[in-house]
């Protein structure tokens, strides 16, 4: 049979309180770290520079897109393979543009933004079409 005195359950009880203390302060401390991290971020999406920079590359990636699709050049050649650099490039700085958006809109705020939504999809995609076939010549094409 279990018995226990009254100070032996005030003492369980006590523990137990300060685990709990503790646990709520180690949550806010995580809670207050990724919030003093976003703070910074949000700020660097929001600001006129960076959104002019989204900007500029958007259209830069469409310059080239254009002129790629001007010169048609041979598969294989020097032209053909700096125009797929190119695209990897353009690639990775709009994957890493995403990944900047998502810490600063979080999550439910990210996925409400239809914008948000389909950069997320085209991005996807890109990356995928390039882990698997190396290049992204089907998605220009839609």
């Amino acid at each position: 049979q279990f018995r226990t005195t009254h100070r032996r359950a005030q003492m369980w009880i006590s523990n137990l309180e300060d685990h709990h203390a503790k646990a709520l302060r180690h949550k806010n401390n995580w809670k207050h770290l990724f919030s003093s991290f976003r703070k910074p971020v949000v700020s660097l999406v929001n600001s006129w520079p960076f959104k002019l920079v989204q900007a500029t590359l958007i259209l830069a990636n469409f310059f080239v897109n254009v002129v790629e699709y001007q010169i048609v050049p041979v598969p294989g050649t020097a032209t053909a393979d700096l125009f797929s650099w190119l695209d990897y490039i353009f690639t990775g700085i709009f994957a890493l543009e995403l990944v900047i958006q998502m810490i600063a809109n979080w999550f439910i705020p990210f996925w409400m933004d239809a914008w948000n939504v389909l950069d997320f999809a085209v991005i996807s995609v890109s990356l995928v079409l390039i882990g698997v076939i190396g290049e992204t010549t089907f998605l220009k094409a839609i």
